[in-house]
């Protein structure tokens, strides 16, 4: 799956892109998100995500032409166990 969020002016999010891992090897996400990249560039728009940094995996991204701008610093929070 892979969908879009966040837009702000002509930026457009990627987001939500997941194979199951059954599936993959298959070049289905490399598909849906250069779907989305033609889409969003047929609307005037420019393609742009949110990946952390140690997800290695996330290399497939920069195959597809993008390239990191920022490296933000971002805090995970998560509920304490009982």
């Amino acid at each position: 799956m892979a969908g879009e969020r966040l837009q702000a002016g002509c930026l457009r999010e990627i987001s939500g892109v997941c194979t199951d891992p059954r599936y993959r090897g298959r070049g289905l996400a490399r598909r849906l998100v250069t779907r989305l990249i033609v889409r969003q560039l047929a609307r005037g728009q420019t393609p742009f995500l949110h990946v952390r940094c140690d997800n290695f995996a996330a290399q497939f991204y920069e195959r597809l032409g993008f390239r990191r701008h920022s490296e933000p610093v971002v805090r995970v929070v998560t509920r304490l166990r009982e």
